[in-house]
């Protein structure tokens, strides 16, 4: 986590970033720092239960802090008057990448839990006993039982997943942004153009999952057992995704979508390599 204190009160109101695991988080977070770039407070940790508490006991000014940025959904509602920004992933892309993800993470809290699992029937399994199913309509939602692994209302209730879904997509239609990491460039380009940025926010795809699940390695019955588990998510992705298309059309042409894709991996060819080294040496200094 990172704050900079005694700063001058700001006139432009305080970005909240609110991040859902494996969605381009980390990259889009990079981006963020780049257009803040001191006045921002970082709290990214994969322990869930220390970012909230990291959240909690911090003493942030919304005057004088340019960006907020964590897994902690609930307690944003804390800073009213801000300008909130999510990002949405396809939701059967969204499980895989996160079972990959746990598995090679030692530091995950779930990691010795999933490290030797091979099946995702079987990561299904523990993700429905641990409450990270539908992940994304959780967090919106402003349950915490994907931190607490305990089942609340939305699972006890004869129509709870009913009402996590309207929960959901009631806070999603409070958000100044919603993005999608399917669609990350047209994502960054509304962002810039939105926010009024000054730099072109060209960037290097940061804490990707190495050995990633691809959807063709998957049988019909696992992808139909995938999609028939993620229904929640699915439903509010659908949402996120009408909601996109219609920002897209109203703010971009896809002619600069093109450029800056073009531009933006012509620059990944040559490897960021100030970029990444700035990355490294930030989450050093906040002890990542």
């Amino acid at each position: 986590m990172f704050l900079i204190h005694n700063l001058p009160t700001l006139k432009e109101p305080m970005i909240l970033f609110e991040h859902i695991p494996k969605t381009a988080g980390s990259t889009l977070n990079w981006i963020l720092s780049q257009n803040y770039t001191n006045r921002f407070f970082i709290n990214q940790n994969l322990n869930p239960l220390d970012s909230l508490a990291g959240l909690a006991e911090s003493p942030i000014n919304p005057d004088q802090v340019e960006l907020i940025h964590g897994h902690a959904a609930y307690l944003f509602d804390k800073y009213p008057n801000t300008k909130r920004i999510t990002m949405l992933r396809e939701p059967v892309s969204q499980m895989l990448s996160q079972f990959a993800f746990i598995r090679e993470q030692s530091n995950h809290v779930s990691h010795q839990d999933v490290k030797n699992m091979t099946q995702i029937r079987d990561y299904i399994e523990y993700a429905k006993e641990k409450k990270h199913t539908n992940l994304q309509t959780r967090i919106l939602a402003q349950s915490n039982s994907w931190i607490t692994n305990e089942p609340d209302s939305f699972d006890l209730e004869p129509k709870g997943q009913e009402a996590m879904l309207s929960k959901a997509l009631e806070r999603m239609a409070s958000f100044d942004f919603v993005l999608l990491t399917e669609e990350f460039d047209a994502s960054v380009l509304l962002l810039a153009h939105q926010l009024s940025w000054r730099k072109t926010p060209y960037y290097y795809r940061l804490n990707p999952t190495k050995k990633s699940i691809k959807k063709s390695t998957l049988s019909e019955d696992e992808l139909e057992l995938i999609k028939e588990t993620q229904a929640i998510d699915i439903k509010l992705h659908q949402a996120a995704v009408q909601r996109f298309n219609n920002d897209k059309l109203n703010y971009l042409n896809q002619f600069d979508i093109d450029q800056f894709k073009l531009r933006n991996d012509q620059k990944q060819a040559f490897g960021f390599l100030g970029m990444r080294l700035k990355y490294k040496l930030k989450h050093l200094l906040l002890g990542k």
